[in-house]
């Protein structure tokens, strides 16, 4: 059995700091539209075999069943001719027409996701901070349409860079700049992109009360306040900053990463304050608003979505409707969130 193996090196890991040399875009957009073909999702080991079975390189024992069966599957011959150049090797194929339906396949990736029977649930990529948000207008979605909603949360830029090798449905990102990224590298359907709302930055407090005379520097005094640190390639900290810096004021600050983090401070106690969202406070029942930071000191924080770019079926863009409908945005409302404008 002779087997002849082709390597192709995907771009999509090349953000942990190390390029690989050998990557190509070529090669990732390759094995999204073989997983658009298969039905299936991509991933890294992946084996393609005869352009029709995929399995995880790894998997050594499947591997090797699977090149049996392929073996001995009947395929359609092609003349190939080769072609040497110096140090290059010209490959040739005549596919006639067995080429140009691959080529038609292959150029209409998207369209076929579409029409693709749809997945048994729809995945949502988010913002920490709008998880509850999510998670209650998934449950809404589930009663009307019987499909269940999955939320994962990471950062925005995260997010982006896991899109298109971890399947998903959804992408609600927090800012233009980032959902540009994402449809950059082709991780979304651009026509689809939408504004959902925004959000506020608040001082939170544990326990309930009203909201404080004073202002923020009357709130937040001499005591340490949990807040994202600037230095976070998120938008969150460095607004936090600039508004601070608007109000004149300087207090000690105790960085995190993201609101999350400087929620989990506040409720055990760490901190007495925490500059958060007001999405966070109003995930949290044992949180109050002790100030709203003043929206013109801070650039305005708004979440756009969009469906992702190998979304099976019509499902995803129902969920995109719901979140911008009239019921969807006062959902997003009670959990903390601005209408979209």
């Amino acid at each position: 059995m002779d087997v002849l193996t082709l390597r192709f090196h995907v771009t999509y890991w090349d953000y942990l700091g190390w390029h690989d040399p050998f990557s190509s875009p070529d090669a990732t957009k390759r094995q999204r539209d073989y997983g658009t073909a298969m039905r299936g999702s991509v991933s890294t080991p992946q084996m393609v075999i005869n352009g029709t079975h995929d399995v995880v390189s790894s998997d050594r024992p499947k591997v090797l069943r699977t090149i049996r069966q392929a073996a001995s599957s009947t395929v359609a011959a092609a003349p190939v001719q080769l072609r040497r150049d110096g140090d290059a090797v010209g490959v040739a194929m005549r596919l006639s027409v067995l080429g140009l339906g691959l080529a038609l396949a292959l150029g209409s990736a998207s369209a076929q996701a579409e029409t693709l029977p749809d997945w048994p649930d729809v995945v949502v990529f988010c913002e920490p901070t709008l998880l509850h948000a999510m998670t209650d207008l998934g449950a809404v979605f589930r009663a009307q349409t019987g499909t269940p909603v999955r939320v994962f949360t990471a950062p925005g830029s995260m997010l982006v860079r896991q899109a298109n090798h971890t399947r998903n449905d959804i992408l609600v990102l927090q800012g233009s700049a980032v959902m540009d990224e994402a449809a950059r590298i082709d991780a979304i359907r651009p026509d689809t992109r939408v504004s959902v709302g925004g959000n506020r930055l608040v001082v939170a407090r544990r326990g309930a009360g009203a909201e404080e005379k004073g202002g923020l520097a009357s709130t937040l005094g001499a005591q340490t306040v949990a807040a994202v640190d600037p230095g976070v390639p998120e938008l969150t900290g460095r607004a936090t900053q600039q508004a601070l810096g608007a109000a004149g004021l300087s207090p000690r600050i105790s960085g995190v990463v993201g609101t999350a983090d400087a929620v989990f401070l506040l409720e055990t106690g760490a901190v007495a304050r925490a500059i958060v969202f007001a999405t966070d406070v109003a995930a949290n029942p044992g949180l109050s608003i002790a100030a709203v930071v003043p929206q013109e000191s801070y650039p305005k924080v708004i979440y756009l979505a969009a469906v992702s770019h190998d979304a099976r079926g019509a499902t995803p863009a129902r969920f995109l409707a719901l979140l911008t409908s009239p019921e969807g945005q006062k959902h997003l409302h009670d959990a903390g969130m601005e209408i979209a404008q």
